[in-house]
């Protein structure tokens, strides 16, 4: 993050302000003890932790804005002491302020933004992603597994000024719940790993997952792209049927041609593969350190992800 002022933040968050003003805020947290300096720290309440009981210690640590719930402090002897240069904003939800500012920052920064769903590989695929576009581009991405409400936004909000592209692995376990995290990120292109099983006992049949996951498709702009797995026959049948333009990637192409496809797979030391990529006359060898044909096709996603967005196969 960077660039906004506590100021700022209380004006698109429309909170009440208390404390300091023109504090430069960067980056943002929920555990008061990652604080290292200058962080806004929201105050989530909930079952087990309230974060509203870790107020003091945040600014302790560094942080300069805790953003907290206005509801907490409006009994007469719960006023809240504000330290000199530290701040305080009180909101009406801190989950929704949270999720707002996201929204908010994504636009600021202005990045192209991957959105990565599918029922396996979807973290190694982000990050193996985010490994391809490093090559060339400013690249920010969700650690770990940070996919939900939570750690999305949160991801979009600690990405620095100068961010040229996210790289979001987005999380689902019921309809509606991929399109919510789209109307936060915003994604330029969308890539589905594969349409599995995965939470069949939320959804109950395979063509809800796919709906399900094709949210994300679904939430790009009409200029959107989408990744495919074209060894995916649900993946395919919804890209049939779909407007977006779609690149296609794969080993055998089962079910649609590869636009970029793996061939000629071999051990590569004890754990690692070798595998061939042709991109429509592009071609080039590369020597994963990863075993199986699965992480293969993760990389012929990220591989995929960089030839759309500038990298040739020889860079990623």
């Amino acid at each position: 993050m960077g660039k906004w002022t506590v100021e700022a933040v209380a004006g698109k968050a429309k909170g009440v302000l208390l404390g300091t003003p023109n504090l430069e805020v960067s980056g943002c947290l929920i555990d008061s003890r990652q604080a290292q300096g200058g962080e806004m720290f929201f105050a989530l309440p909930g079952e087990q932790v309230d974060g509203h009981d870790f107020i003091e210690a945040a600014w302790k640590k560094g942080a300069v804005l805790v953003i907290a719930e206005e509801d907490r402090f409006k009994a007469p002897n719960n006023h809240q002491v504000v330290p000199e240069g530290k701040a305080l904003l009180l909101v009406k939800s801190v989950f929704t302020t949270l999720q707002e500012l996201a929204k908010a920052w994504r636009l600021e920064l202005g990045a192209k933004v991957v959105g990565v769903t599918g029922s396996n590989g979807k973290t190694t695929t982000k990050d193996m992603i985010a490994a391809v576009l490093s090559q060339r581009f400013k690249v920010y991405y969700n650690k770990e597994n940070h996919n939900n409400e939570l750690g999305l936004p949160m991801t979009i909000l600690n990405a620095p000024f100068g961010t040229e592209i996210l790289v979001l692995e987005m999380g689902m376990r019921g309809l509606g719940e991929v399109t919510a995290l789209c109307n936060i990120a915003k994604p330029d292109v969308g890539v589905i790993t594969n349409i599995g099983t995965t939470h069949l006992e939320l959804l109950l049949t395979q063509e809800r997952i796919a709906q399900a996951k094709w949210e994300l498709i679904e939430a790009l702009p009409e200029d959107g792209l989408g990744i495919i797995n074209a060894d995916d026959l649900f993946s395919v049948q919804k890209a049939k049927k779909d407007l977006h333009s779609m690149r296609f990637y794969g080993l055998e192409g089962v079910f649609a041609e590869p636009d970029l496809k793996g061939s000629a797979l071999r051990p590569c030391g004890p754990l690692g593969t070798t595998f061939d990529v042709n991109y429509k006359g592009e071609k080039t060898t590369v020597n994963l350190p990863l075993p199986g044909k699965h992480n293969v096709l993760d990389a012929l996603a990220a591989l995929a992800v960089g030839k759309v967005l500038g990298v040739s196969l020889a860079e990623g």
